[in-house]
């Protein structure tokens, strides 16, 4: 029928990532469907559980819960319990709720999906089978993983031996299944699943990026870094490849990936990866976030290893909001990230915003009575540079070439390029070819 069709074109929407055409195409048909068919007729519930499914895409975990409450209702009175539709009502509905934290109730109704399914099905039926594993992993969810371990071995045994230990369904089922496990079962159980998905799934599967996320994360448990960064790299690749990568996906792969390097004492790089997925994080969530306090920890500790750390605007700027929410005013985070913003505004055209925000820096550091670091006074002379005072930019950039002396910094081939740029727009090429000649010549 009409309504039929417009649901298919709507879940055909969703698989092209339009899904907000496809929630309102799928409205559509649910709507005709209560008219012509009345709100508890199975293709009417089925065609809820759809709006659910596209709200949780959309991460509007209310309306999903919602459309799902409906929808198990619906069953509950018309179908009973022993229904496909009333299973996959109550699987739909513990999922939003793992979803938001509500473990609890999420595990109660995964006990009763595996508790109808059986009764529907048997309790050997690949379909019961399927249940339990949604199960073991609610148990884990709610922090009963000696509960969860018996349950997931029996699923993983099961698909294993049902359908072939490299089908998707018993490498998903190894990888939950390796969260119970000592490090010593885990990493060669994740390795294994990870060489068998490639062969079978392939590289750009889910799976097989899922199991390669994992696997890393475990090698970098045990501190086995220069095995796990290889893997971690190739799971960033791929989901940056894709035609529409999930944010928070790529996100928590940098991350993985920047912790990695870091570890290894690469720290150029990780400071990338690691700047890159707090921006990511710090959008989605706010500065309270336990991941977004980490990432921007490791980002500013990646970028303090390194002689002159420079980065990106979107990445200082995230991380000078970060620490405007959470460090005291003239410490020492505060003013290098005011410092590195500052260089971005420079170098992007606004510098009377860099002198702005420095001169806040500078007026933070003297009431905390803490010193003020030869960045500052370098970052203060370039905007000064952009702004055409070459008086003023000589004496703040003379300013950070003895402040770095003094403290034996590594910043003076940097602060000696901008002297040199200085002196070459005051038209002073004596002064430029000296300054030159000091910036080729630090290490």
């Amino acid at each position: 029928s009409t309504l039929i069709a417009i649901n298919s074109l709507g879940l055909a929407r969703r698989e092209s990532g339009r899904v907000e055409e496809a929630l309102a195409l799928v409205r559509e048909a649910v709507q005709g469907w209560q008219e012509t068919l009345g709100p508890t007729h199975p293709e009417t519930i089925r065609g809820i559980n759809n709006l659910g499914v596209l709200s949780r895409d959309l991460q509007r975990l209310d309306e999903a819960e919602a459309y799902y409450r409906d929808a198990l209702e619906g069953c509950r009175q018309i179908l009973g319990g022993e229904h496909e539709l009333t299973i996959l009502s109550v699987s739909n509905l513990a999922k939003v709720l793992s979803d938001r934290g509500e473990h609890t109730e999420a595990l109660e109704l995964r006990t009763e999906a595996v508790r109808l399914a059986a009764s529907l099905y048997g309790a050997e039926d690949l379909r019961t089978v399927h249940e339990e594993m949604k199960q073991g992993e609610a148990l884990l969810d709610a922090g009963r993983s000696d509960q969860a371990e018996p349950v997931l071995r029996r699923v993983q045994a099961v698909y294993r031996r049902e359908m072939g230990p490299e089908s998707m369904e018993a490498l998903y089922a190894a990888r939950i299944f390796s969260r119970c496990l000592e490090v010593e079962e885990e990493v060669p159980l994740l390795r294994e699943s990870y060489a068998l998905a490639r062969e079978s799934l392939g590289d750009r599967h889910e799976e097989t990026i899922l199991l390669a996320n994992d696997l890393a994360v475990s090698l970098m448990n045990v501190g086995r870094f220069a095995e796990a960064v290889p893997v971690a790299r190739r799971v960033v690749e791929t989901r940056l490849a894709r035609a529409h990568p999930d944010p928070i996906d790529v996100a928590r792969s940098r991350y993985s990936l920047g912790f990695g390097l870091a570890s290894l004492d690469q720290f150029e790089e990780a400071a990338v990866h690691l700047g890159e997925s707090l921006v990511t994080f710090l959008e989605a969530w706010g500065t309270d976030a336990d991941l977004v306090s980490r990432a921007a920890r490791q980002t500013f500790v990646c970028l303090e290893k390194l002689p002159w750390p420079e980065t990106t605007e979107p990445v200082a700027r995230a991380l000078l909001r970060f620490h405007r929410a959470k460090v005291t005013p003239g410490s020492p985070q505060l003013t290098l990230n005011m410092a590195l913003v500052a260089e971005a505004l420079t170098e992007e055209g606004q510098p009377e915003e860099a002198v702005e925000l420095l001169e806040e820096s500078l007026d933070q550091a003297i009431q905390a009575d803490t010193p003020i670091p030869a960045r500052t006074w370098a970052a203060l002379g370039q905007a000064m540079t952009a702004l055409g005072d070459y008086e003023a930019a000589e004496g703040h950039l003379i300013e950070a070439w003895e402040g770095s002396i003094a403290t034996q910094g590594s910043g003076l081939a940097p602060i000696a390029t901008l002297l040199a740029e200085l002196y070459e727009a005051w038209e002073d090429p004596e002064q430029a070819r000296s300054w030159r000649d000091q910036a080729g010549g630090d290490d």
